[in-house]
This record gives structure tokens, sequence and C-alpha cells, in this order.
């Protein structure tokens, strides 16, 4: 009798959760704030279960979410599922089924929060195992196993990613970002990348232009690529500290394969900053097309490799593609460039109608024009047995790269984020003005200060490949060292706890002598 009075509940879609020792079956909608605990998992979801809008659904840490054959979680509210790393909170199919749909969410103000979550056997039916629309998301530490479907679905949705592990899976993008929310944000960092199959990205983004919001790509590993990994159409990207690796066509078709694509989308082309990254077994870095434009500052570009599939030859910078029209632009500045099959440093490119600028950079060979470019081995730690690549690529002693790259940093990508510095007079020294470069990989404007100062006001750094100059004058007797945080070109600062710092000089004034009588 009391079991079918509380099924009759539960199909009255008022959620019910009764525990038994096979764990605590819930089905239906949640109308008000309800917590999932440690206590009372397993929690079976039996059919779909929906958080309704404004209410939020907690699940404590090492809760087990166990869920039958095509079921879903449709969040209209808010999810708090943040587990430890003692405790992680595990979504996956319950015993005798094969695989669960989905978590779904928005559209809603709130943001919803995963963390030290593992998702198993989600995506039955083709369905992305997360969805949101009109929402936002914050994902830490989120593990994806035993699915071949798409990760992440995002529509008008701000994202963070970060600490997560995205696994290989086959003829779909791994994630798909579409449209920026107005204020909002897209943070992907620190995550380590699968690959998928066929004509398919590793993320496919749209949304964003400068001085807007834009996707920021910071930190990640990507370890493979059929097609592109970053497809970026119509959309501003800040593009720093990632690896990507093995990006080769894997079909004959029409359509190449980079590390980074972008492209016009709705009238809207594409302006990509790419910095402090490592690029190593590729058919191409970067793919222009549609009026595009790009700066690469301080890269390491080691294995532009000959594919006998590729529609396009190796090259560093593809600036055109079929079908489309080429891009605009590129600066190239302190990048260290090597092994590159063909010796391409540029593709499809018209000089009637591009621009290409390169200085401070290595290639294998000699490069017309710029400043500071040359060719000599960069010598790098290793590239016979490439394991753990910014180990391999780091710089031997001796290295023509060091201290000749943009504002006196190395070349390459081994190189600090966030502000550069240059200029500091000897020590000590009796001039009482200072002239000091500042600019630094992907930077566009920064803020100083000297001592214990005020920050000063935001300087823009209108050139990028000179940099933009501090002037002090009046400068007295004492110690003097200069504090700058640097502004990166998605409008992000560097900490005001970790900013750069100068060399500390001394100012000594020489007494003056007494006049002859």
């Amino acid at each position: 009798m009391l079991a079918w009075l509380a099924a009759s509940l539960l199909d009255a879609c008022a959620l019910r959760a009764v525990h038994h020792a096979e764990g605590t079956p819930v089905r239906g909608a949640i109308h008000v704030n309800t917590t999932w605990s440690a206590a009372r998992s397993p929690y079976v979801m039996t059919h779909d279960v929906t958080v309704d809008g404004g209410v939020t659904l907690v699940i404590e840490p090492g809760v087990t979410v166990l869920a039958n054959d095509g079921v879903r979680l449709t969040v209209e509210g808010r999810l708090l599922a943040e587990g430890t790393a003692e405790q992680h909170i595990r979504f996956t199919s319950n015993a005798g089924t094969r695989s669960w749909a989905a978590i779904d969410f928005g559209p809603g103000p709130d943001e919803s929060r995963l963390g030290y979550v593992d998702m198993e056997h989600a995506g039955s039916g083709g369905a992305p195992n997360l969805s949101a629309n009109g929402t936002a998301l914050a994902l830490d530490h989120v593990v994806w196993r035993d699915t071949t479907s798409q990760l992440l679905h995002l529509l008008d949705t701000s994202v963070i990613l970060r600490h997560s592990v995205l696994p290989t899976i086959r003829d779909h993008e791994l994630i798909r970002f579409t449209g920026m929310p107005a204020g909002g944000h897209a943070i992907i960092e620190g995550n380590t990348f699968g690959t998928t199959t066929g004509y398919n990205d590793i993320i496919d983004f749209t949304g964003g232009k400068r001085p807007g919001p834009i996707g920021q790509f910071l930190d990640n590993v990507f370890t493979g690529g059929a097609d592109d990994v970053l497809d970026l159409d119509g959309t501003d990207a800040h593009i720093e500290g990632n690896v990507f690796m093995h990006v080769h066509q894997d079909a004959v078709r029409r359509s190449s394969s980079n590390a980074i694509a972008t492209g016009r989308k709705e009238k809207r082309s594409s302006d990509v900053t790419i910095c402090r990254n490592i690029f190593y077994d590729c058919d191409h870095v970067v793919l222009l097309k549609g009026g595009a434009t790009a700066v690469l500052q301080n890269n390491t570009i080691v294995g532009i490799a000959a594919n006998p599939l590729a529609s396009e030859p190796p090259a560093v910078i593809n600036f055109a593609e079929h079908r489309h029209p080429g891009g605009r632009s590129a600066i190239v500045d302190g990048n260290i460039v090597w092994d590159v099959a063909g010796n391409e440093m540029a593709l499809n490119f018209d000089r009637a109608t591009m621009t290409l600028q390169v200085y401070h950079t290595i290639f294998p060979t000699t490069l017309a024009g710029g400043i500071g470019n040359g060719s000599s081995d960069p010598l790098f730690v290793s590239v016979d047995h490439v394991t753990d690549v910014r180990e391999t690529f780091r710089l031997r002693p001796g290295s023509p790269a060091i201290g000749t790259g943009p504002n006196g940093l190395d070349m390459g990508a081994l190189v600090p984020a966030g502000a550069s510095i240059s200029g500091e007079p000897a020590s000590p020294t009796d001039r009482t003005e200072a002239v000091l470069r500042i600019g630094g990989p992907g930077i566009v404007a920064f803020r100083y200060r000297v001592n214990d100062g005020p920050y000063s006001a935001e300087t823009p750094i209108a050139d990028l490949l000179a940099g933009e100059t501090v002037r002090l004058s009046n400068l007295r007797d004492g110690r003097y060292t200069v504090y700058v945080v640097g502004k990166n070109s998605a409008g992000v600062y560097q900490g005001l706890d970790t900013p750069t710092v100068s060399r500390t000089w001394t100012v000594r004034h020489r007494p003056r002598g007494r006049r002859r009588a």
C-alpha cells in the first residue's frame, strides 16, 4: 500500500524521494529548493527530472546519480553539484541500462556550477552530454567518460570550463558555442581535449567581438584533430598558453585542417590574438579567411608536416581556402618556427590585398624584410623524443633565441605571461630621467606604478611591434622600481598581486664641484 502510494505521488509529478537499499528513486518536477545528500546516495533517476525555474538543486560531495535509459535532468532553475577532490559527484547509467541522455540547462539568470563531477555513459540517442540555452555555467574538474556524443552544446550561454578532461569521441564536435551573451564570458582554461573523427572540429565557436566580451582559450592541451581544433567564424578570440598537437586532415576533402581557423559569419570577420602557444605536428597553424586578421606573438611552432591527404600544402599561415575570400593581415613577432615542410611561412598570400609583418622570428630559411629575424638552429633541449612538449622545446644555453625576442624577451612560447619591461637605466646613475618600454605577448594596454606610489591610468599600446614608453623625470636620489600590470586582448588585466617588476636602479647625483676664485 505504501509503495503504491509513493508511486502515485511520483506520477503526479511532485518529486518524492523514497530511500531504500537500492538507492533513492527520483522522478518528475522539483518545485522547492532540494538537497540530494550523501547519506541517501545513490539517487536513481527512473524517469526525467526537472528543476523548476527559481529552484536550486544542491548535490552534495560523494553523491552518485544513476539514470535509466534515455532519462535526462532538465535544470530551469539552478544546479549546484560541487564535489571535492576527495569526494567526486558521479552521474552514470543505472545497472542494466546502456546510457542516459543529458543534463539540459536554461534559460535562466542563475549560474549553475559543477565541480569535481564525473559524467559517464551520457548522450543516448546522440544528445549532447550537457546543453545550455540562455544561462550561465561554471564547470571545474569535470571528467567525461564512455560517451561518443557531443560533450557541450551552448547557445547564448556564458561558460567557464576549467581543469576538465574531454575525451575522444566520434563524428561530433566536442564543444559547440553559439552566441556570446551581452556582458557574458567564455573562458576555456587548463583542460585536456581528446580528438574526434570526420569533418568535425574540436571546438566550433561563434560569438564575441571586441570591444565586447570574446572567447578566451588559455593553457589547454589539444591532443589532435582531423579538421580544425578551434573554428572561429565571425569571432574574435584571445588564444594563449595552449598546446596544439597532431592536427592533420584525415580524408580527401576541399576544406583544410588547421589548429586555428577563422572566417566570416553574418558579415563579421575574425580578429585573433595567438600568443605563448606551442604548435607541434600540424598541417597548418592558422587559416585566415573572410577578411580575418591575426597577431602571433611568442609562439613555438615545430613540425609543420607534409600530409598526402591535405587539401593544401603545409604552411604556418594559410591566407585563403577554396570558395572563401582570403584573410587581410597577420603580424608575426617573437616566434620560433622550425622544421617546416616546404619552408612556407604564408600560403595563398596576395601582396596586393594582404599584409604580413614578421619580426624577431627564427625560421628555417632567411625571411625577407623585418627586424631581428634569423635562421639559426634554436637549440631546443630535444627534438628526437617528443613527450612533454613544454620540456622538449625549452632552449639550451647558447640558443640564438635567448634574449633576442621582442622587448628583450626570449623568442618562442616559454616566456612569462603579462607585460614585459625594458630600458631600465644602469645602476647607479646620476640621470634624473628614465625611459622604459612596455610590451608583452598579447598585451594591448597597461598601468604602472613607481615604488609604492599609486597605479597610473591605463595606457594603450598603439603599436604592438614597437611597444609603448613610460617616461620618468625629476628623479631624486634613491632606489627605483617600476611595477606594471598588462591588459590582454580580451580586456583582462594581470592581477595587482602579480605585476611585472622592473630591474631596480639607484639614482645618485654627483656633488657639484666648487668654482675657482
